[in-house]
């Protein structure tokens, strides 16, 4: 299994993208999701042609107790090369329509799947009119890794202040009921938002499993004008022991950049070396705040992250940023960027009513970035 997923690359526009998920393929399964499934493609001598996963959470939908399957690992040998007449897409529209009888899944009624929009192939395959399925657009986001942070000069900073009225701590163990409350509370209006109460409580659930990850991950932004309230917060996470990532190249321009800026020089790894990766995780900003409002408060978040040093490291942070809610303008200006857009979906049986979209949903939906 390990040595067929590494055979296999994929597009992320301008470079070649390889996960190594080495020496445990199941470890990144365990931090997806409690329950989770693999399916292997093998033709009549037993050889590996094809693979894809299945991890399956609680969720919300309305507010109510769902369950949703995410596909993932997607991975097959060119059909030329094939001994095995599988069609992938044939099991894709006959999972749509059965999902809810499979025991494992518990009644889930969702299935999603999410490519990067640069892998051509990926992106013609899915959308394909001869798929007994459609799809529906869930969350257009990009992965934005931040490589360094600009010179003051650069960014028009010099001078300017943090808002007094954000404070923002690392997290302990006194933090983490107020902390599961504002969570479980964020997630209720999401649609397909994780579940942080009762005995499926997520939070309980990545503290348990995630490698390193405990409650001093988390830097959590509080009101500072006397009232106490999280404003936002995220943890920041190496999810390497489960899962790597190597790259062909970095894009010209940034080899050029880093040739006359020092601090950025040291964040471009070299081609085939594993990128060491920050992710910002259980990331929320309060959604009854203005726009305007959520960026200085993520604005606040960021810096108190780099003042910690946590992220030295690492060649970069990854932030997961949603296209309809962006926080662009307080990432560019500020840091030097790749961005890489990549589209969350919905799969379903052609005439199903139960689907979500895009552009009716009130704000993202319940998503996690290094887990898709």
């Amino acid at each position: 299994l390990l040595a067929f997923y590494r055979k296999l690359g994929m597009q992320g526009g301008g470079f070649n993208i390889l996960f190594v998920k080495d020496p445990d393929y199941f470890r990144f399964l365990d931090c997806e999701s409690a329950t989770h499934a693999v399916g292997i493609v093998e033709d009549d001598e037993g050889t590996v042609e094809g693979m894809f996963a299945f991890g399956a959470r609680p969720c919300y939908v309305a507010g109510k107790l769902e369950r949703v399957v995410h596909v993932s690992d997607l991975r097959f040998t060119s059909r030329r090369l094939r001994k095995s007449k599988f069609d992938w897409k044939a099991v894709a529209g006959e999972l749509c329509e059965q999902l809810p009888t499979i025991g494992e899944f518990k009644g889930a009624r969702y299935l999603l799947g999410s490519f990067v929009v640069a892998n051509e192939k990926a992106r013609k395959a899915i959308a394909s009119q001869k798929a007994p399925f459609d799809i529906s657009p869930l969350s257009s986001y990009k992965m934005v890794n931040l490589l360094a942070r600009k010179p003051l000069k650069w960014a028009g900073l010099k001078g300017k202040k943090r808002d007094p009225s954000v404070q923002v701590s690392r997290g302990g163990a006194a933090d983490r009921e107020d902390l599961r409350r504002f969570l479980d509370r964020q997630n209720r209006r999401r649609a397909l938002g994780y579940v942080f109460e009762g005995p499926e409580d997520e939070l309980a659930r990545r503290l348990r499993v995630w490698d390193g990850f405990t409650m001093e991950s988390f830097f959590i932004a509080r009101d500072g004008n006397g009232q106490g309230g999280i404003l936002g917060c995220f943890a920041a996470w190496d999810l390497s022991p489960a899962r790597r990532i190597v790259v062909d190249r970095f894009p010209p321009g940034l080899a050029a950049a880093a040739a006359v800026i020092r601090p950025l020089a040291k964040k471009i790894p070299r081609p085939g070396e594993a990128l060491r990766i920050l992710y910002l995780t259980t990331q929320e900003l309060d959604l009854d705040l203005p726009a305007a409002r959520r960026g200085a408060v993520f604005a606040a978040l960021l810096e108190a992250l780099y003042e910690s040093g946590v992220a030295a490291d690492f060649h970069m942070v990854a932030v997961c940023d949603y296209d309809r809610e962006s926080l662009l303008a307080e990432l560019e200006p500020n840091y030097f960027t790749t961005q890489t857009a990549t589209l969350l979906y919905q799969l379903y049986r052609r005439g199903d009513t139960n689907v979500l979209r895009e552009q009716d949903l009130p704000c993202h939906v319940g998503h996690e970035m290094c887990l898709t």
